[in-house]
């Protein structure tokens, strides 16, 4: 796997970072996925910029056209889809991110975050479907 694409959502409108830095704003995501890829050796091919205010909630319905631009090229037009956190990619708990393992899978790609989500991972699945749940969880009471 030699080839990457970045994918960048912010969920707020505004630039600031109201949340603590967790929603960073698209520049700044963008600045940290290139040198995850850096640090994994993977030469950055395409990068998919929902830009701000889509959600990956689910409580919304938002399309988000480039997540599904990019989850359709994973593995056909590059090899591994760089996300800055988990979080970005999906807020709609295990059953979205099994979906993503078994598209990686399936596809002979591998999905990479920030936040230490990887499906090349031998406990990636077990990782990822707390994280998957913390995130879902976290939708919710924000929503309250």
């Amino acid at each position: 796997m030699t080839t990457a694409a970045l994918y960048l959502r912010r969920s707020a409108p505004d630039e600031r970072d109201a949340d603590g830095g967790r929603n960073r704003s698209t520049t700044a995501q963008e600045r940290e996925c290139r040198a995850l890829a850096g640090r994994h050796g993977l030469e950055v091919v395409a990068v998919y910029d929902e830009g701000a205010g889509k959600s990956a909630s689910h409580l919304t319905n938002d399309e988000r056209p480039e997540f599904d631009r990019a989850l359709s090229d994973l593995g056909r037009g590059y090899d591994v889809l760089v996300g800055w956190s988990l979080d970005r990619l999906t807020r709609k708990g295990m059953s979205a991110v099994g979906e993503l393992f078994d598209l990686a899978d399936a596809r002979g790609a591998r999905i990479l975050c920030n936040d230490g989500f990887d499906t090349a991972g031998e406990n990636g699945r077990v990782m990822a479907s707390i994280m998957s749940e913390m995130a879902r969880g976290e939708m919710s009471q924000l929503s309250k």
